[in-house]
């Protein structure tokens, strides 16, 4: 055999930021997404202000409890929360978690700005499906409340709200089979564990989707997500490369 030597290098990574935050900080965000909600769905009047559509009568009788958002079993409120005061506190940590990310991948960013947040509450068989973010540099999402992510960690299931997708395409042109455990380089799809406090923080380009959610009977509690957008701003690249722009 005449390999004396081999290596393999990883040329193309995805970058994906995982925090956590603090008890007293999720629960500070959970109060702001609830007092928003109930601004928007406090009662029937107020809500046909969201231009959604209620077709269920009992949900009419009982707005207070959940609003369905045109016919899915989710809330998503407006996407200015950056500009309420309630959510200011939250932005601190949004911004420390970029710098996080621009030392991390070894960039350099005059200033991020948050150019859009909102709130998702889902209830039995919510979801949001594939897309993606344009117009924006960085997204994330941050976990404020999922009973059924509480329980699969305590039965050691594998639980995840957000199903990535590979960029990399080309990869499936040919599809090996791989190992029982699966291979970074050959799975199309990932399903981070993005429980109760998380937050991770992804570049805007890259597909996702909410997976549905699966509810239980006996849990009155939702699974609430506050969700975001990041544009970079000032100078960006350089001039003598003829990537250089200013935002």
């Amino acid at each position: 055999m005449s390999v004396i030597k081999s290596e393999l290098a990883t040329f193309f990574p995805t970058p994906f930021l995982f925090c956590d935050l603090s008890k007293k900080t999720i629960k500070q965000l959970e109060t702001a997404v609830i007092k928003d909600f109930r601004n928007d769905c406090e009662d029937f009047d107020t809500y046909l202000k969201t231009k959604n559509a209620v077709e269920d009568e009992q949900l009419k009788q009982n707005l207070t409890s959940f609003c369905k958002a045109e016919g899915f079993p989710i809330y998503q409120s407006t996407q200015e929360l950056q500009l309420k005061p309630d959510f200011n506190f939250i932005l601190r940590d949004i911004f420390s978690a970029c710098r996080a990310f621009e030392g991390e991948t070894n960039i350099e960013v005059d200033k991020f700005e948050v150019s859009m947040m909102w709130s998702n509450i889902y209830r039995k068989g919510g979801h949001n499906p594939e897309h993606f973010h344009p117009n924006s540099f960085l997204s994330g999402i941050i976990c404020v409340n999922d009973p059924i992510a509480d329980i699969a960690t305590l039965k050691k299931e594998n639980y995840g709200g957000t199903t990535f997708y590979s960029p990399i395409n080309q990869n499936f042109v040919i599809v090996p089979t791989t190992k029982k455990e699966g291979s970074a380089f050959y799975t199309p799809t990932v399903i981070p564990q993005i429980k109760k406090g998380n937050m991770i923080i992804f570049p805007s380009w890259l597909r996702h989707a909410a997976t549905p959610y699966p509810g239980v009977e006996d849990i009155n509690d939702f699974r609430i997500t506050v969700s975001f957008n990041i544009m970079i701003r000032g100078n960006a690249g350089k001039k003598e490369q003829l990537t250089w722009n200013r935002f």
